[in-house]
């Protein structure tokens, strides 16, 4: 398998960095902290952080049923 193009790469940090600051604006509107956000969750205040930076993504579903879990509506990401 070869290695992904630049462009592919730049796509996906694009799409992290767009879906981070959808999940933070959500986490907002919603006016939760992070501490808040994981009390509902179950997600951890290091890796919210690093979703909501755009730095790590982690499965669409999951964050979906977090969002729900928190109060929220997934389709706004």
């Amino acid at each position: 398998m070869s290695a992904p193009s630049i462009a592919y790469v730049a796509g996906m940090d694009a799409l992290s960095t767009t879906l981070g600051k959808n999940l933070r604006h959500i986490r907002k509107a919603l006016r939760l902290t992070q501490e808040q956000w994981q009390e509902r969750t179950g997600m951890s205040q290091s890796y919210l952080s690093e979703l909501e930076t755009g730095k790590q993504w982690g499965q669409v579903r999951r964050v979906a049923e977090q969002i729900e879990q928190a109060g929220g509506d997934p389709m706004e990401l």
